[in-house]
């Protein structure tokens, strides 16, 4: 007897194959962020230790030794990051409670880093939104801003509030607090949890050019939302995806980059 195959399943293998070949994408753009972030890593310790350089001549010298012997031993390839990272993807994904299942602990890293960096680029965008002329903001959170609104309202020397300029800052903090809410912002919620994202992983120390295909990548906030998926354990994931949507939504009110660096 012939068993017809339920128009459910084809639809379910489309969707794994199209999930694999965007994987397969995703680990080709990190591993070219930390490749970007490990030569720019390597230039600055030679310019900056002379010695540095001679040692890195004599590897190289030795090296081209090394394959003119008659030895047999296999050298890794320029491009054997990318080949394991190909092979690993063949293997397929799953997914559990614990972020990152069958990515390199420096893929996991990064991914980690760019998730740290994506919070602390949306509190950024808020809080030069309600503070436009303040360039440094030192002690200020999204969690503070009415304390800090009226602190900066107040003239230091005589202890008067400027209510012209406390019920500007008021006005750009509701506005922006209500844009954020249609996307399920909740001051009770995110200001905190954004808090500990860049607390548990830190920001990108380092960034690929401004022009770059990289830095296009990283701002394409689908490829954001797969490493998302990546590296959070699932009790994170809907916040962090929050917070993502939160930062799209802004970058295309300023139509400037996700992240401005």
């Amino acid at each position: 007897m012939d068993l017809t195959i339920a128009p459910q399943t084809e639809v379910i293998k489309g969707e794994n194959v199209e999930l694999l070949v965007q994987n397969r994408e995703l680990r080709r753009m990190l591993v070219l962020l930390q490749e970007n972030v490990d030569l720019r890593t390597n230039l600055e310790k030679l310019h900056s230790n002379p010695e540095e350089i001679q040692r890195h001549m004599t590897d190289l010298k030795l090296d081209e030794e090394d394959e003119d012997s008659d030895t047999k031993r296999i050298r890794p390839s320029k491009n054997s990051r990318l080949d394991s990272a190909q092979k690993d993807e063949t293997e397929g994904a799953k997914q559990n409670d614990s972020p990152g299942t069958g990515t390199g602990s420096k893929q996991l890293y990064l991914m980690q880093h760019i998730i740290g960096e994506m919070a602390f680029q949306l509190d950024r965008r808020i809080l030069t939104f309600i503070f436009p002329d303040h360039t440094r903001l030192y002690g200020v959170s999204v969690a503070n801003i009415p304390q800090k609104i009226i602190e900066a309202a107040t003239d230091p020397a005589t202890g008067n509030v400027d209510e012209k300029k406390r019920t500007s800052m008021m006005q750009r903090y509701d506005e922006i607090m209500k844009t954020l809410k249609q996307y399920g912002y909740d001051m009770a919620i995110h200001p905190t949890f954004s808090e500990k994202m860049v607390n548990a992983y830190g920001i990108m120390k380092q960034h690929p050019p401004s022009d770059s295909t990289e830095m296009h990548s990283l701002c394409d906030p689908e490829n954001l939302k797969k490493i998302a998926y990546c590296a959070v354990p699932s009790s994170d994931l809907e916040n962090v995806l929050t917070l993502l949507k939160c930062l799209s939504q802004l970058s295309k009110r300023d139509g400037k980059p996700l992240f401005r660096l």
